[in-house]
């Protein structure tokens, strides 16, 4: 996917073609409610903006081959440094690790297939409701289970989707903790943290997800949609979790950190087939860290440091 729309921005593809094959994803495409790349496309013809001014040097096809021939290199090492006798299972196991660990990605790619097609049902239905005047707004269909819109619809569907809505958003204030037994107790979401009343310098600690270490400014996108989210080649991306549709930003960071994940999350598997440095199951990095704050990732030791405010080099400095 990289690839190929490194291709478009070349001028090498058309973006329609690539959007007939992978413009199902989309921004927490995961999610009904949200727009797909076929949808909206906006997204991309930033993105494409910012590849147009990245080195062919980090080209994905090219970097693809380097961490290919490094993986190689680390394979040949290893199984010369094993006795004989180990030998034999040392390449089964890495033979049955470089078939079945992309295989991870298979089903995930299957189901956000089937969210997109259940996504474009929905808001056909959206479109129709709202036609005839039962919806206020096309979007009041999100409030509405599908029972009722396969069924009987709520006698007063306005007041309905206003009170669910109104749910919806007292909701979006809380979390749950990542391990619970029975009923999860939730707890208010963090807050960004005031970095005028924080210490100047702070090690945050994750797990070192993919090696390596790279400084430079922390650019923390929470909407990948938005236009002030657009990462700049040469930025440190930092998100609470990534999906497939986040892939896209990967080409010209210089690290990845994230507040979710582990070793063989997306985040991590996309950053080590990038070469990038990645730090995941930081936890707090989205709320510790801004925008244009100069941070070092530290994917060999799994920490992510903020520097003194000195080094500021955000849109605030001006």
């Amino acid at each position: 996917m990289l690839h190929e729309l490194w291709e478009v921005a070349r001028d090498r593809r058309r973006l329609g073609d690539w959007l007939s094959r992978y413009g199902y994803l989309g921004p927490y495409a995961g999610n009904l409610r949200s727009r797909s790349w076929r949808e909206n496309a906006a997204p991309i013809h930033r993105l494409l903006a910012t590849y147009r001014t990245v080195q062919d040097a980090d080209a994905p096809g090219g970097v693809e081959r380097q961490r290919v021939a490094a993986r190689r290199i680390a394979e040949a090492r290893l199984i010369s440094a094993a006795p004989r006798t180990k030998r034999p299972g040392i390449r089964l196991l890495l033979k049955l690790a470089a078939h079945f660990i992309p295989l991870r990605e298979v089903g995930k790619n299957s189901y956000l297939r089937a969210v997109d097609a259940a996504r474009a049902g929905v808001r056909t239905a959206a479109a129709d409701l709202a036609r005839r005047g039962v919806l206020g707004d096309a979007e009041d269909i999100w409030f509405l289970t599908w029972q009722e819109l396969l069924g009987e619809l709520p006698r007063d569907v306005a007041a309905t989707v206003e009170r669910r809505r109104i749910q919806h958003a007292a909701f979006e204030k809380f979390t749950i903790p990542d391990l619970f037994h029975g009923c999860p107790e939730p707890t208010p979401l963090l807050t960004p943290v005031d970095q005028t009343t924080t210490a100047a310098e702070f090690v945050l600690h994750g797990e070192a997800a993919s090696g390596g270490v790279a400084e430079g400014c922390a650019r923390v996108i929470a909407d990948p949609t938005t236009a002030e989210d657009t990462l700049q080649p040469g930025e440190i991306l930092v998100a609470a979790a990534t999906d497939p549709s986040w892939t896209t930003l990967f080409v010209g960071a210089a690290a990845v950190a994230t507040d979710l994940g582990g070793a063989l999350s997306h985040g991590a598997i996309v950053a080590r087939e990038l070469g990038l440095p990645c730090v995941t199951n930081l936890r707090t990095a989205t709320t510790m860290i801004r925008t244009g704050d100069i941070v070092c990732v530290d994917g060999n030791r799994g920490t992510v440091t903020r520097l003194p405010p000195a080094a500021y080099c955000g849109e605030l400095e001006d």
